[in-house]
């Protein structure tokens, strides 16, 4: 019922469309594109004040790739308004420009204060909370910033505010992916194609036909519970003795269900090996039966296998959604999957059943953010 906590690739894109900027961003100058020149600012001879500077913070909704991470999160930032900053030409010395500069690091500061607030939250409606709160505290330290520097008249004020600025600006560095560890527990689902081919004593009974397998699995640490469907279709190469009714050249559907333990013995950066062991119910039925009733084959049997995952992309949402309230990290992989299973329907007829499929497999699991 929960599966739906896992598939994040149906949802991020949604999720980063209802994510909207708090500011327009039209005309701005990020703060990561480098220091202010007096070429940033409009120029303003009418004004009996020297210099007026503005900057805009808030968050957007991003997806950016770290390594082979995709990283979905509230990106905080911090913009220079280009078209409401300006200058009285008389005034462009670097004093000025040193004091604009300051006010443009604690606009910065506070963004990174709300980026690392915004990375650990866990209910949506607490964004909204976080962004009043840090522009309530960036707006009281840049007034008490332009009152202690005397709007950047005292020069060793604005040289004093730029040493503990630029200080806390170090201890606070802009990371593209924070610190986490993740949670022991996993849920994941899988789907693919492939073929069956049946050997031993149902070799001559059987062709082999294609298959279509589906499932989930459920993982702690490295122990993994494996629960799937098979379903296939093939053709009868010569009459079955037990079922007189069924000849030879009759589609017969093969539904496979089981359920696994495996232990994941290599876990590397791209390549992750699982072999498996577990119980399954074979069951054999003739398609379209115009008998009511008439029994299938059946059969329960131990089977065996190998789960090997090849890594495509790993996913890390940094955005809480309603009903799970949980950051999370999905890993969609590239799965081939090789299961062997012996079927016995009677003292004539039993062999082995070999399934190999190729196919889909995501596997998510909650994190918890560090600090």
């Amino acid at each position: 019922m929960k599966k739906h906590k896992f598939i994040l690739h149906f949802i991020i894109a949604i999720l980063l469309c209802l994510t909207v900027p708090l500011h327009a961003q039209d005309d701005c100058k990020d703060w990561s594109e480098g220091a202010l020149e007096w070429s940033d600012f409009q120029h303003n001879n009418d004004s009996a004040s020297i210099t007026n500077f503005r900057c805009n913070i808030g968050f957007k909704g991003e997806a950016h790739v770290v390594n082979d991470t995709v990283v979905a999160r509230s990106k905080a930032y911090c913009k220079m308004k280009l078209q409401e900053c300006w200058v009285n030409p008389s005034f462009m010395n670097e004093a000025y420009l040193k004091y604009n500069q300051v006010m443009f690091d604690i606009g910065e500061l506070y963004s990174r204060k709300m980026q690392y607030r915004l990375d650990r939250i866990r209910y949506p409606e607490t964004k909204k909370t976080i962004f009043e709160d840090v522009m309530d505290q960036c707006d009281r330290c840049l007034d008490e910033y332009e009152k202690e520097s005397d709007q950047g008249r005292n020069i060793e004020a604005v040289d004093q505010w730029d040493i503990i600025i630029g200080n806390q600006l170090n201890d606070m560095p802009e990371v593209s992916r924070p610190a986490f560890k993740k949670r022991n527990f996993s849920m994941g689902m899988f789907a693919g194609m492939g073929f069956s081919t049946y050997e031993a004593g149902l070799t001559g009974c059987f062709e082999p036909g294609l298959n279509l397998v589906y499932g989930f699995d459920f993982g702690f640490k490295k122990w993994t519970m494996i629960l799937s469907a098979s379903l296939s279709e093939s053709k009868l190469k010569e009459p079955v003795s037990i079922r007189e009714s069924w000849e030879k050249d009759h589609v017969l559907n093969t539904a496979i269900i089981d359920a696994s333990f495996g232990y994941t013995f290599r876990s590397g950066h791209k390549l992750r090996i699982t072999p498996y062991v577990g119980y399954g119910v074979l069951e054999v039925s003739q398609r379209l039966s115009k008998k009511n009733g008439e029994p299938a084959l059946l059969d329960y049997h131990m089977k065996g296998g190998l789960a090997v995952d090849y890594k495509l992309k790993t996913t890390l949402a940094l955005i809480p959604y309603r009903l799970v309230y949980k950051n999370e990290i999905m890993d969609s992989f590239l799965r081939l999957n090789i299961g062997v299973e012996k079927a016995r329907f009677s003292d004539a007829l039993e062999g082995y059943v070999l399934n190999i499929t190729l196919g889909l497999h995501g596997v998510g699991s909650f994190i918890k953010v560090l600090k």
